[in-house]
Formats: C-alpha cells, sequence, structure tokens
C-alpha cells in the first residue's frame, strides 16, 4: 500500500488516476497518519507546506528504512534528498545519462513544465537531467540517494503537473503560433483547439516520409506530426520510480 500525499497545487490530486489506472494500491493519507508499517512507501507530489515538525518526521520515516519519492519539489527537504534547489523550472526536456530501472527504452522527447530547478550536492545519484530547446543543461532532474535504512527519489521537474498542462493545452484567446518551417499554419484567425496546445513544434514532432498510394512511387513526401506518447511516458515514469 503507497501513501499519496498531494500537494497544494490542483494538478497534484491527478496522480490519484495516474495510480489507479495503473491498479496500484494507494491511501491518500496526512503526516500524521504516515506509518511505516502500513505504508512503507510515501509519495509526495507537488508543493505542500511542511512545519518543521513534518519535515523531521519524513526523515525519521526514510532513515528507518521508509522509501520517500518527491515529484515537483523538495518542500523544504533539500538536506535529505542532497540536492539544492535553486529556483522554478518553467519548461524542459528530460535526457537520462545512465543506465538506471527508473528511465528506460524511452521514445518520446519527454517535455515538462513546472517543477523545481536543482543541483545534487552529494551522496546521491543522478539518473537524469533538465535540458532546454538546444540541448544544453539547465538542472539535475531525478536524484536517488540512500539515508539510513531508506531510500529518498526526486524528480524534479513536475510531472504529474506536465501530463495534465500537455493533455488539457491552454485557454484558446488568441490565435495559435504556427510552425517555424510553415508545416503548421495554424494562425488563421478562427480559434480552435490546435492553438491551445502547448508542445514545441520542432521538439515534439516526429517526421515520416511516404509514397503515393496506389502509383508505385517510392518514398517521397514528407509528414510531420505530434505522433509522441509523451503523457503516456511520464505516466510510465513515474510508476517506474514507484516500482
Amino acid at each position: 500500500m503507497i501513501a499519496l500525499l498531494p500537494g497544494e497545487n490542483p494538478t497534484a490530486r491527478y496522480a490519484e488516476e495516474i495510480l489507479a489506472h495503473a491498479g496500484i494500491p494507494f491511501r491518500r493519507t496526512s503526516l500524521k497518519r504516515l506509518s511505516l508499517a502500513e505504508t512503507p512507501l510515501c509519495v509526495l507530489v507537488g508543493t505542500k507546506r511542511l512545519s518543521a515538525e513534518e519535515r523531521e518526521q519524513l526523515r525519521w520515516f526514510v532513515r528507518e528504512g521508509g522509501c520517500l519519492l518527491a515529484v515537483g519539489a523538495t518542500n523544504g527537504l533539500d538536506d535529505l534528498f542532497g540536492v539544492r534547489c535553486s529556483g522554478e523550472l518553467t519548461e524542459g526536456w528530460l535526457r537520462f545519462g545512465c543506465s538506471h530501472p527508473i528511465g528506460s527504452d524511452w521514445q518520446s522527447s519527454l517535455h515538462v513544465f513546472g517543477g523545481a530547478q536543482m543541483t545534487a550536492t552529494h551522496d546521491c545519484q543522478v539518473i537524469a537531467q533538465v535540458v532546454d530547446r538546444k540541448g544544453d543543461s539547465i538542472s539535475d532532474a531525478i536524484t536517488l540517494r540512500e539515508v539510513g535504512e531508506g531510500l529518498v527519489v526526486l524528480i524534479a521537474p513536475d510531472i504529474v503537473h506536465s501530463i495534465v498542462h500537455i493533455q488539457q493545452g491552454i485557454a484558446v484567446v488568441k490565435d495559435g503560433v504556427p510552425a517555424p518551417d510553415g508545416s503548421a499554419p495554424i494562425n488563421d484567425g478562427i480559434l480552435k483547439a490546435e492553438d491551445g496546445h502547448v508542445l514545441d513544434w520542432e521538439r515534439d514532432r516526429i517526421a515520416m516520409e511516404h509514397g503515393t498510394e496506389g502509383t508505385g512511387q517510392g518514398m517521397g513526401k514528407r509528414w510531420v506530426f505530434f505522433g509522441q506518447p509523451i503523457t503516456d511516458e511520464l505516466r510510465a515514469l513515474l510508476l517506474q520510480a514507484i516500482f
């Protein structure tokens, strides 16, 4: 049984949908009811105002053999995770730099929105980084650290918020920005769902060449489209961290 501690940000509750859809038993709880015997894995999603007493309770939970997985924020527990937060993350893409059960066989761009920028400081393994559109590193993204008898995993980008943000997009109040290569001129003066998408025209699309059906001609034309399973893989990333 997993103890789920959703933060105060509205999208944090979407973690319940992810766990329920995957068939993982969980219980929404508070830190006062956190039990090492009944719920040895605690998942803390999003930003949550923790008192000094609550932070110390989580440190005790881990030292005594519990596992803590945090998504999107350290919530004042930088020392426990072995990182130093340097601000908020606006947008980026995950890049994995080592072989690890968390982060294998990805096919999509793993576009993320929101969360924390952080740097690993000591005694923790860096599994992935966040990079910008050019591929330059912005911050460490996923870290793992053993503390006492327990384990802490931090996914600094808010992957739960990212899933919701990609699925819902932004409010459509004006024309969207067209693709720079001219392949998607959505700024046509008509408000539509496409104007509210938040994916990147260059990093989040894939190209496919095709021939002309029924003519016997070979490959020639090129289609570029959003064909990457980004939110599916962000869900899988959270599940891999839990498993």
